[in-house]
């Protein structure tokens, strides 16, 4: 979601649809994506790439 920073600079360049299409947009980005830190990033590739490859060696 944009924060009212945001919001204001883009109302010198943006209409209000436009800032609306962005926000929405946003807010779908956030409600669809899984996002993972950095440990579970690791642990991720460590269990995904790492043993397979250990398994064709």
């Amino acid at each position: 979601m944009l924060s009212k920073e945001a919001i204001e600079d883009l109302k010198t360049d943006c209409s209000f649809e436009e800032i609306q299409r962005i926000n929405q947009s946003l807010e779908r980005f956030e409600k669809d994506w899984i996002a993972y830190d950095l440990d579970e990033a690791f642990a991720i590739v460590e269990k995904q790439v790492f043993s397979k490859y250990m398994a064709n060696v």
